[in-house]
């Protein structure tokens, strides 16, 4: 195949769990006053985007201001929320990342969640990857993709034309479009307008559709 890297996110992605972040993030919100409808908004609106930036910018928006303490605790109790519920796969997860790697992809993760509990589901559900990154030590965003590069020691530019990036939110999209990655959104949670709108290359409405598209790829290049 002409690409090499494999970039997916995480949730929402390789994981059913949007409905269970909502859930825990209206929850965390409940103080502040604002509507189940107001939070959904923005919450899909920012998909890809760390929880915590996400928890400051719907604050921030409605002149709330909270100190880092503050912050701590309620991501704390997000993540506390959220280690409830059960981790289940999308369908063709895992049949489509083991095709990957049979075809000689690296797959990388990048998430706004926590590196040890990403880790900790991919051992769990035996997923192939080779390398993943949260966001609690280094924030999701353009640093991932440089860390993901020198891992496989390549000048960034390098490894990014040769990369797929994977992503079911449109700061997903934003990533790939500003660092020249190919970028394939994917309508598990929101519409392909969206997704296109941010920068997405392809859309795809099941894992399981990227490698056939994948292929047919290769071929129009030959």
């Amino acid at each position: 195949m002409n690409f090499k890297y494999l970039i997916t996110d995480v949730d929402g992605v390789i994981f059913d769990r949007m409905p269970v972040y909502l859930s825990a993030i209206t929850e965390v919100l409940k103080p502040f006053g604002f509507s189940k409808e107001a939070i959904r908004s923005y919450f899909y609106g920012s998909l890809g985007t760390p929880v915590g930036i996400q928890i400051k910018g719907i604050l921030n928006r409605s002149g709330f201001d909270i100190g880092d303490g503050q912050m701590e605790r309620m991501l704390k109790e997000f993540w506390a929320i959220s280690a409830g519920n059960k981790t289940n796969l999308f369908p063709g997860v895992k049949e489509t990342l083991e095709e990957m790697k049979s075809q000689g992809l690296f797959i990388m993760a990048s998430s706004g969640s926590n590196t040890d509990e990403i880790g900790r589901s991919f051992k769990e559900h035996g997923l192939p990857y080779d390398f993943y990154l949260g966001s609690d030590q280094v924030l999701k965003g353009d640093e991932h993709i440089k860390i993901f590069a020198g891992n496989f020691s390549l000048d960034l530019a390098d490894f990014c034309r040769q990369a797929i990036f994977i992503g079911d939110g449109t700061t997903d999209m934003q990533i790939a479009s500003r660092n020249g990655i190919f970028g394939i959104g994917i309508t598990n949670t929101i519409p392909a307008e969206d997704l296109l709108s941010a920068g997405a290359k392809a859309v795809i409405s099941n894992i399981s559709e990227l490698s056939g598209y994948l292929r047919q790829e290769e071929e129009s290049v030959f």
